[in-house]
């Protein structure tokens, strides 16, 4: 097969007959996988990306680069693959404030409750080093149960 030209991301002219190598002067590309032997170790795109399937990410760590981001879902799940056996991990949202401790909201595993806190832990850990509790402020608080109070109540 040979191929004359690539133009505008489109291959635009190939033997319409070979099929056997997925192009078609016709049809443009045909409806095979693309496997990663044809890609790549690292692939860059650089424009927009709409995936109308499921995306599975397979890794250590997914980055997202964005300055906001928009999340449809009513209900995120955080420690997924903590299925079975006993709880081991901290879930919550760590944030990172430049030199200062991070802060950290959620469920701390060790203490059994849910917590703001001060922390010295990086994002790569999966349980929160206590350094110090965070403020946390709210209109009204309604307590179904004891309230325990260490400090003073205005």
């Amino acid at each position: 097969m040979a191929v004359t030209r690539i133009k505008n991301n489109q291959i635009t002219d190939a033997s319409g007959a070979n099929t056997q190598v997925g192009v078609n002067a016709a049809s443009k590309l045909q409806n095979y996988s693309i496997t990663s032997g044809k890609l790549a170790n690292s692939l860059t795109y650089g424009s927009d990306l709409t995936i109308t399937g499921n995306l599975t990410v397979n890794g250590q760590t997914t980055t997202i680069d964005t300055v906001n981001t928009l999340i449809e879902d009513p209900i995120i799940t955080l420690a997924d693959g903590q299925t079975a056996g006993a709880p081991a991990v901290d879930i919550g949202i760590l944030g990172l404030r430049g030199n200062q401790n991070s802060s950290f909201m959620g469920w701390i595993e060790a203490s059994t409750e849910f917590a703001t806190v001060l922390s010295n832990t990086t994002a790569s850990n999966t349980t929160i080093a206590l350094t110090a509790y965070g403020n946390f402020h709210a209109n009204s608080i309604l307590a179904g149960g004891n309230l325990s109070v260490a400090g003073n109540v205005t």
